[in-house]
């Protein structure tokens, strides 16, 4: 890892932690907000991909790719503290595309990209929702 890299990882994960400050023992909530970390940087990214004029290797040089990285590397790390509570194949089909893009810098991996982001939004989608249900499961039906 670059030394660019190691500080942009550190200024993720400050804002990450003052991001979600509010609510510190929420894993899935973390999980939402690096997401569109990684959408945001990611979005911004393929934009200058799709003009189809600029080398991979400068692309995936470029900060808005080297930020996506990092994002996606917390991402990665924070998802594996959950175990089940997250599905992981999306996520590990985009993680995947993301390092095997980076290697081989193949420009036909950049069409994957989001449909696999928009996969792992749907996974945290169900894991909210079900993080959400499982606290009033208790009460309910105990009071009529």
């Amino acid at each position: 890892m670059t030394a660019r890299m190691v500080s942009l990882r550190a200024s993720v994960l400050r804002e990450l932690e003052v991001a979600c400050s509010q609510k510190p023992g929420d894993r899935i909530g973390r999980l939402c907000w690096l997401r569109d970390q990684v959408e945001n940087y990611l979005d911004r990214w393929l934009a200058f991909a799709a003009l189809g004029s600029i080398a991979m290797k400068s692309l995936v040089n470029d900060d808005l790719f080297v930020m996506t990285r990092v994002a996606a590397e917390i991402y990665n790390d924070e998802q594996s503290k959950l175990g089940d509570k997250v599905k992981g194949r999306a996520w590990e089909a985009f993680y995947s595309t993301l390092l095997r893009l980076e290697a081989s810098r193949d420009r036909s991996l950049v069409v994957g990209l989001r449909p696999a982001l928009d996969a792992v939004g749907a996974d945290l989608h169900d894991a909210v929702t079900n993080q959400a249900s499982e606290p009033a499961s208790p009460s309910r039906g105990g009071s009529a």
